[in-house]
């Protein structure tokens, strides 16, 4: 198993330092966490992931939920924007307890060879938005 954090500024503040300076401590897991800069092939390279974990702070709607959705790759996150009404509340998470466990489930539930787009996902997201959208224009 990779960790693999793809993204700009993260990986340059005091959190990332912090992570770095643990890898070179322990330069055993150097071949299985991978920190990436912003790359404009990450698609490419979440098409690899078993599952995709965001752990913003805050969001609107993360296209790259949507994406890795698309990818047919399963989806753990906190609980940012409209997250939730997309993945359900069993893989929005609130505490880092309740993600370790969301990534535990969608691990061992995770075909870890072949990611198939889930057409009941896509239905789910369209249904919850529609229901958003009728709620709020009425």
């Amino acid at each position: 198993m990779v960790f693999v954090w793809i993204g700009g500024s993260v990986v340059d503040d005091y959190y990332g330092k912090e992570v770095q300076k643990w890898l070179e401590k322990n330069s055993y897991l150097k071949e299985k966490i991978y920190f990436l800069p912003f790359r404009k092939d990450a698609i490419q390279l979440m098409s690899d992931f078993d599952v995709f974990l965001l752990t913003s702070d805050s969001e609107g709607m993360p296209l790259v939920v949507l994406e890795a959705l698309a990818l047919g790759i399963p989806v753990v996150s906190t609980d940012v924007g409209c997250v939730g009404e997309v993945l359900g509340p069993e893989r929005v998470q609130k505490t880092t307890e309740g993600i370790l466990k969301a990534l535990e489930n969608a691990l061992a539930a995770s075909n870890l060879k072949t990611h198939v787009a889930k057409h009941d996902e896509l239905s789910k997201f369209v249904a919850c938005y529609l229901q958003l959208y009728n709620t709020k224009n009425k």
